[in-house]
């Protein structure tokens, strides 16, 4: 398996960057940077290293309002927490690189 892919698995596994009380769902791996319509999800690609989790209901909220109103709204920065996410995956840091970006 790729390391993209297997972000994606990490990337799964950590809760709802968003991480309130209205988390409903399974955890989905948003893309920052889109996959695009059409193209196989399954396949390695360097977008996969700009996924997020976002619970089912927050997954749909970011769709609904957009990135910026959402990062707003929240008051996170979302490239940053992918980031950092990618950083912990690889280096196994077990806290987010960025803690002053990730409400608790």
């Amino acid at each position: 398996m790729s390391i993209t892919l297997e972000h994606l698995s990490f990337v799964r596994s950590k809760p709802c960057s968003v991480k309130s009380p209205d988390c409903k769902g399974p955890i989905i791996a948003h893309h920052l940077k889109a996959v695009g319509s059409g193209n196989d999800r399954k396949r390695p690609s360097y977008r996969h290293l700009s996924a997020v989790p976002l619970c089912g209901f927050h997954h749909i909220h970011i769709h609904g309002i957009g990135l910026k109103a959402f990062e707003e709204k929240y008051e996170i920065n979302m490239f940053e927490y992918a980031l950092s996410l990618v950083i912990e995956n690889i280096f196994g840091r077990s806290e987010p690189f960025f803690n002053d970006q990730i409400r608790e």
